[in-house]
């Protein structure tokens, strides 16, 4: 079975459901940080993520590396949220 990562990097038709086809396609385009008291830094990694041990961290890490460029959105509660802007 391809992976969801795989099948929008391809532009396939979705491995699994419509939420993890969405966040898939928006992690490929763009640099996810996950930030949660609940999922380790290794889980975080693998869903395919980026690991922030705070927002305030994961902010001021993004500013630093995009520096004026950056274009930073917070999803709180984001497991409850379908990610479909591109």
């Amino acid at each position: 079975m391809k992976s969801i990562k795989e099948s929008a990097r391809n532009r396939l038709p979705p491995a699994g459901s419509i939420f993890d086809w969405h966040t898939s396609k928006v992690s490929h385009r763009n640099k996810v940080v996950l930030v949660s008291d609940n999922i380790s830094q290794k889980e975080t990694e693998e869903f395919g993520f980026n690991y922030g041990e705070s927002i305030q961290a994961a902010l001021d890490r993004a500013m630093r590396a995009e520096r004026e460029e950056a274009k930073v959105t917070v999803i709180p509660v984001g497991g409850l949220t379908v990610p479909t802007r591109e």
